[in-house]
């Protein structure tokens, strides 16, 4: 699998189980070449006031 199909695969939001048993391989390979590629998780703060109001409220997307 091409670094841009991998990477496309997880922006999707295919697991590495999922792309290890499409690809026939193991998902500890899918793991370590995603590692390998610096393709790692991310995670950003929802703003659940929309701005409107000024709160803290702890609610992260990845």
């Amino acid at each position: 699998m091409t670094p841009e199909t991998l990477l496309k695969a997880k922006s999707l939001g295919f697991s590495d189980r999922q792309i290890a048993h499409l690809t026939g391989t193991t998902e500890d390979a899918v793991r370590a070449e995603r590692k390998q590629r610096g393709i790692v998780p991310s995670y950003r703060l929802v703003d659940t006031c929309a701005a409107e109001f000024e709160a803290y409220t702890p609610y992260y997307y990845s």
